[in-house]
């Protein structure tokens, strides 16, 4: 899906990226240093030092390695950080933690124009953490737990992917059936069916962020809005980071309403990958002391 020329940019972005860091001595706190020492490490013949013993409760989302099947596991002539696959990881990066920001606040931001109470709950909130933390900062979203409601329910109505595909690593029998899918088997996960089952989510065409009450995006198998897995998106924490960051800016100066121009029920163009509203969705912005 992407064109030569851009896989070229980026590409080239990495090496001189790289090489610009190496030859100046460069050390940063960043993703794109870690991906540079794990190539180090695995150039050198050293363990990339991949485990779950560093991983933080926070961190249960994004690292599980403990559910890696054999196929995951690398052969001794398969290099995992070349430069390429180090450019290919930064790309999806960018695009899976960039693209994917601004239809989620569409989408959060149309359910809040829908719903004024859920959006004054909302609004209370982050004038009560900004008001404890003095700014907006990091510190400051992470206290921002009905926040993580909001999104996380959104998110359930209006995933970015409809469907997940997985191979099958190993026999596994279906429980309560006498289904066994075999080894190599690719299986296709209805993301969108999923998360609209009423079986899981009792009125699923509601927009009820009280359903994720105490979650703060934990593991869970019903909900597959990043995937899961060893291959669970890698942009996910950058992409949540953006969307409450502007929630929560938006949020402190505004309240929005939904306009007249947005065409209801919202109809979704089947030729996207991503969720797109045919006619866009359109919202009126209003100053919060103009309110009142």
């Amino acid at each position: 899906f992407t064109p030569l020329e851009a896989r070229e940019y980026f590409i080239n972005m990495t090496k001189t990226t790289i090489k610009y860091r190496k030859d100046n001595n460069i050390q940063r706190q960043d993703y794109f240093q870690l991906l540079m020492m794990l190539k180090d490490q695995e150039d050198s013949g050293k363990t990339t030092g991949l485990s779950m013993s560093d991983a933080t409760e926070e961190d249960a989302v994004v690292n599980q390695l403990q559910y890696t099947g054999e196929s995951a596991t690398p052969s001794n002539t398969m290099k995992l950080f070349t430069e390429e696959k180090i450019s290919a990881n930064t790309f999806v990066f960018l695009v899976a933690g960039s693209e994917t920001v601004s239809g989620t606040i569409n989408f959060v931001l149309f359910e809040l124009s829908k719903h004024q109470h859920i959006q004054l709950r909302l609004q209370q909130e982050v004038d009560s953490v900004l008001a404890k933390h003095g700014k907006l900062s990091y510190e400051a979203i992470r206290d921002m737990t009905y926040m993580d409601q909001v999104v996380q329910e959104s998110l359930r109505m209006y995933p970015n992917i409809a469907e997940l595909s997985r191979e099958c690593v190993r026999p596994y029998k279906v429980p309560d059936s006498d289904f066994t899918i075999e080894k190599g088997v690719v299986v296709l996960v209805a993301v969108n069916g999923l998360h609209h089952d009423p079986q899981y989510y009792p009125d699923p065409d509601q927009f009820k962020p009280d359903r994720f009450e105490g979650n703060n995006f934990k593991p869970n198998p019903t909900f597959l809005p990043f995937g899961d897995g060893p291959r669970i998106c890698i942009g996910m924490r950058f992409a949540l980071m953006g969307v409450k960051t502007c929630l929560a800016k938006i949020m402190s100066q505004f309240s929005v309403k939904l306009s007249s121009k947005t065409q209801l029920p919202l109809k979704f163009d089947t030729r996207s990958l991503v969720p797109s509203v045919v006619g866009g969705i359109w919202l009126t912005f209003q100053r919060r002391e103009d309110c009142h």
